[in-house]
Order: C-alpha cells, then structure tokens, then sequence
C-alpha cells in the first residue's frame, strides 16, 4: 500500500493503522508513507549554500571536477600558477568546504610548468580512482589521460597515456560507466569531427584505450554533454553543432561493449520558434533515475524576447535510441538577463534538478531547481549564491554523494576558480500520513493515527488553531502545502483528511 485511499474507502474516520518503521520512530513523530508501504520520519531542509572558496587555480576557463564516493573527497582540478596543472583535493560538511592540500593546490606530475588546455576529471564510482583528460597545448595539442588514486589528502597519479595523436580542439568530456567499468570521452578535432573513445584503467593507473569513433561529422561538435542511464545502461551524449548559420543540438546513445563504443541514431533537437541562431555557449546534461529522463539545459534563442536564454529539454534513452520533448522550453523568461552558461545535476532527496545559471545582468550565479515531472520543465525562483564575480561560460558542477549537497565550480573575473556547496530545499512532508502512537524500532510493526483520526501524541498546541506539516517534520501555525489538522487540545489533533 503507498495511497491513503489504499488504507480507507473515501471519506472514511479510520484511527490506527499499523505500518513498518524505515528507521527509528520517535513517540508523537510525524510520518512520511513510503511508496513501499513503510513509513519514515518527515524531515528534510531548506535552500541552503555555503561560501565560494577558492580552489586556487589561475586562468581557469579551463577546470573540471569530481566527487569520489569511496574516499569521500571532491577533487578540482584547473590551471595553476606557472602553467601547472594543479589539483585541489579537499572534504565537505554540510556546504563548508575543506580542501586538505593548500590554497594553491598541487601540481599533476607530468604537467608541471607545462601548458594544458581543455581538461576534464571523472571517477570511478566504487574505487578510490579518478581519471583526468586534456589537450597538451605543447604537444601538438594531442589528447591524454592519466589515472589517480587518492588517498588521504593527496593524489599518486600514473604515467600519461596519448588517446588522440590528432590535434584536439574545444573542451574535452568525460564520464564514467559503471556497468562496463570503463571512461567514454568526447573530443573535437580540428577537422571539424566529433570523436568518442572507450578509456580503461587495466590494473593500478595503468590506461588502455580502444579505437575512436566518428560523430558530429564536419558539425565542429562542442559543450559535450554525457549523462549514464541507470535503466539503459548506457550513456546519453549531446553537443552543440556549431557550423552552419543555424546551430544546433544533437543528442545519441553511446554503448560500450569492451573497449568499443557504438553511437546510436542521432537526435536532431529542433529550434525554438523565430530561433536565428541557437546551442551557442555552455550547456549541461543531468540524468533523473527515478522517472527515467534526462534534462538538457543549453542557450536558446526566444524571439519573444529578443535574447539568448536559458532552454532546457527532456530527452529519454530507449535501448540505443533516444527521443526529446521538441524545440528548447525556456525556462529564464524572456527578454531576462542573458544566459552565460548553465549546470545541473540531480538531486535525489528533493527529486529535482539542481540548476546553477550565470546572471549575464548581475555577472554573478544563480542557483535553483528543476521539476520535470510534469513533462514540461519548470525552474523554481532563482537565488543569488554568491558575490563572487562570475566569467561567462565557465561553469560545472557535481554531486557529492554522501551528503546529497551540490558542488558548482565557476570561474572568476580574476581568473581563479571557486567552488561551491548547494542544498535545494528537500523534504518528504507531502507523503505526510499520520503520527505515530508511540516508539517503533527499525523494521518493527507499531501504530500510527493516520489522517482522519485524531492524535493524542502531541504537546504545546493551541486549541481551535490550524496547524500544518513543516519540511522538517514539526507542526506549526505557519503555511505549508501540508495541512496537518486542527488542535483540540493542547495535546490532541484533529488531522485532516480532506489533503
């Protein structure tokens, strides 16, 4: 059972229910209905952010960075002074971020004092290993890779490994694949080619790779998105095509068998109505597990506003194909501030997007979530995280998995990188069924007055008052969508049933 109409016939004055406790129970707790039919306590936070801490970098329109689950550290890596290519490798609680190796970072052995470009950092999702790519700016702009170990405050990285003896241009993307066990990176060259090709780490941070393969031909592909679907397990791509007088954004399904990657069908993202001129600056891909979907944010052009803005579309993977919701919705209203680059990642404990958008009016990021249940993408209100001075275009983020808060990695007017701590607001209040009769362990049967009846379980209230279901599970006299019920008594509630 996961619906209250499951439990009573409509209109019903049911008192007591027994339900199984995910997690410990405290005496007068409110309660949450699981859709497995458990219960849990109601909790949850609002919007929160930490401060921008300098990740120490310098010229860092080139940065990438990563969360590792097995060590629990973030890692931010970007140019540095001298033209190293430095590494912050730091912790995080709640939005303070720790970074454990200095202001400045440290330097990645093969490239110290060497100029690099475009870079990008993944990790493995169940080892303490990472794996870094880049152009070498003095070595005809090949394409490399190197594998890391963390351990403790530092990294010990391996020798480079060459994957492209082309000359690489625009950023480099890179994600992992659990299932396979293997990197996909995405990279353009100077042929105007688009090109993915299979990394793996064979043993240690030794690295092997197999055979490239086209896509995006003569498209000059760029702003490479890469999303992996847990349900197809695959990975999504999408880039902007950038010749032509048109642009474009493009979307297909990569599948890696081995050290091969195959490229499914490619999806041709119309433009938006009146669009000139699209798909032109940072984008970002997000993969949502739960309704099985993915967010594209990317620049559109509305021509209700007569301005580049934020759209964002939703793509789905079926098999090796993938289709989307049509031309960009914009999700920046137009005629706002124009869009300088955007980041998302999903959030699973509010089960939204987590957004971060640069302010081209105010220079500064902005940060909100996404709802894409509906099918149509809806941005919540925007808030201004920090006053940081934000570059254009030069912004990323990821998930720190353990505590579910978002890193956003941006780049300041003077240069240097600085990274973030996100929290949306997050809460399971609208599953609010009930108070529990008393105590109930771990995975133990007890009692719960669901709504309907009347609850006795409750202190300090004022009788005739409405009170409702806070995001942190508390009653109160403020307004919430979640009506609890009216007080009888100091210490009894009549919970309503009508929500």
């Amino acid at each position: 059972m996961s619906n209250l109409s499951d439990l009573l016939p409509a209109g019903a004055g049911g008192k007591q229910v027994d339900f199984v406790a995910s997690g410990a129970l405290a005496n007068g707790q409110t309660v949450a209905l699981k859709t497995n039919g458990t219960v849990e306590v109601v909790s949850g936070q609002n919007e929160s952010y930490g401060t921008a801490v300098s990740s120490g970098s310098d010229n860092s329109v080139y940065f990438s960075g990563c969360y590792n689950a097995t060590t629990s550290r973030i890692i931010i890596i970007g140019r540095g002074p001298s033209s190293d290519v430095i590494y912050m490798i730091g912790t995080v609680s709640g939005n303070a971020i720790t970074f454990l190796n200095g202001s400045n970072g440290t330097a990645i052995p093969p490239y110290s004092g060497v100029t690099t470009n475009f870079m990008g950092i993944a990790s493995e999702s169940n080892s303490a290993y990472v794996m870094f790519v880049t152009q070498e700016a003095e070595n005809n702009n090949y394409g490399a890779a190197i594998a890391g170990l963390i351990s403790g405050s530092s990294i010990s990285w391996g020798s480079r490994y060459q994957f492209a003896s082309v000359n690489v241009t625009q950023p480099i993307g890179i994600s992992y694949d659990p299932d396979a066990n293997r990197f996909l990176t995405l990279y353009q060259q100077t042929n105007q080619n688009g090109y993915a090709i299979v990394l793996q780490r064979t043993s240690g941070t030794n690295i092997t790779s197999g055979n490239r393969v086209l896509f995006g031909s003569s498209e000059a592909p760029k702003y490479f998105g890469l999303s992996y679907d847990t349900a197809a397990d695959k990975t999504l791509i999408t880039w902007a095509k950038l010749t032509g007088s048109s642009g474009g954004a493009r979307a297909a399904v990569a599948s890696i068998s081995g050290t091969t990657v195959t490229i499914g069908t490619v999806l041709n993202i119309p433009n938006s109505p009146g669009a000139a001129e699209m798909y032109t600056a940072q984008s970002a891909l997000s993969y949502d597990p739960v309704l099985n979907k993915h967010l594209l944010l990317t620049q559109a052009y509305f021509s209700a506003g007569g301005n580049f803005n934020c759209g964002a579309v939703i793509l789905s993977v079926s098999g090796a194909a993938v289709t989307g919701s049509g031309a960009p919705t914009a999700i920046v209203a137009a005629g706002g501030a124009k869009f300088l680059g955007a980041a998302c990642v999903y959030h699973p404990a509010s089960g939204l997007f987590a957004v971060g958008i640069i302010n081209g009016s105010t220079g500064y990021l902005t940060a909100g979530t996404c709802n894409i249940s509906t099918g149509t993408p809806v941005l919540s209100s925007l808030t201004t995280t920090s006053t940081v001075p934000v570059s254009n275009y030069a912004l990323s983020s990821f998930l720190n998995t353990d505590i579910g808060n978002v890193a956003f990695v941006v780049k300041g007017t003077n240069n240097d990188a600085h990274t973030q701590m996100y929290a949306p607001a997050s809460s399971n209040s609208s599953s609010f069924i009930g108070i529990t009769d008393a105590a109930i362990a771990n995975g133990a049967s007890g009692s719960v007055t669901i709504k309907g009846g009347i609850s006795s379980n409750v202190t300090s209230l004022t009788p005739n008052t409405t009170y409702y279901v806070q995001t942190n599970g508390t009653l109160s006299t403020g307004p919430t969508t979640v009506l609890a019920g009216k007080a009888l008594s100091s210490t009894s509630i009549n919970l309503d049933y009508t929500t």
